[in-house]
């Protein structure tokens, strides 16, 4: 199994003072990141829906080796839920290089969330300590 890159555009990026969420703690930081698409506030947390004509979608890429790699992901499907699903797409960093990264994209309804137009739902506001 290979290591997983990962985007995120949530409630699992980095916090404002740069801590890692703890379902990231193994995961190495790589760095900012865009993406196309949809953002959507779904409630607390934000949903994503990869569009190729949408907008740029702010967030972060994280490599999660692969000797964790399905411990890691089992955790982080179930903090997503049913409402969300690991899919692939393509993401941009900061010098203009492209990289295939996988991200959770969101299979709800848009017309039940408000869409974000800026494409960036922020840092999270602080995330537990780490367990």
């Amino acid at each position: 199994m290979n290591d997983l890159l990962l985007f995120v555009y949530g409630s699992l990026r980095r916090d404002r003072v740069q801590r890692h969420h703890p379902l990231l703690r193994c995961a190495e930081y790589v760095d900012r990141a865009t993406t196309r698409g949809k953002l959507y506030r779904v409630s607390w947390h934000p949903g994503f829906q990869p569009d190729g004509s949408g907008g740029p979608v702010a967030g972060e890429v994280f490599r999660i080796p692969a000797e964790r790699r399905e411990e890691m992901q089992r955790a982080l499907d179930g903090y997503e839920g049913s409402d969300f699903q690991l899919q692939p797409i393509t993401a941009v960093l900061p010098d203009g290089s492209e990289a295939m990264v996988n991200t959770y994209e969101w299979l709800g309804d848009p017309s039940a969330a408000t869409y974000l137009p800026e494409g960036d739902f922020g840092p999270a506001n602080g995330h537990p300590p780490d367990a």
